[in-house]
């Protein structure tokens, strides 16, 4: 499983990706309120599932000029989640 989500490390990145989620959701109707997680939090999610095994991808690129000096991609990160037994194509 492939997820793409956000890292909060302050309370600022807070309410960049709110602004972000705003930007990029409200057009399409999508609900805008959440949680943002810390890098402890996912950890804790993470371990909280039996026998997964986690990849973790960050400093990806995901926005480029104005875009990317307003909503630094460090708010960005991956996760790629395999569990034992699970089925794979």
């Amino acid at each position: 499983m492939i997820i793409k989500d956000h890292l909060s490390c302050s309370r600022l990145d807070d309410l960049l990706l709110a602004a972000l989620d705003v930007l990029g959701n409200l057009r399409f109707g999508a609900q805008v309120s959440a949680d943002y997680l810390g890098a402890g939090q996912w950890s804790q999610l993470f371990d909280a599932v039996p026998g997964a095994r986690v990849t973790r991808f960050e400093d990806l690129s995901f926005r480029r000029g104005l875009m990317e000096m307003l909503f630094p991609d460090r708010l960005e990160l991956m996760f790629a989640l395999e569990l034992d037994g699970a089925a794979t194509a």
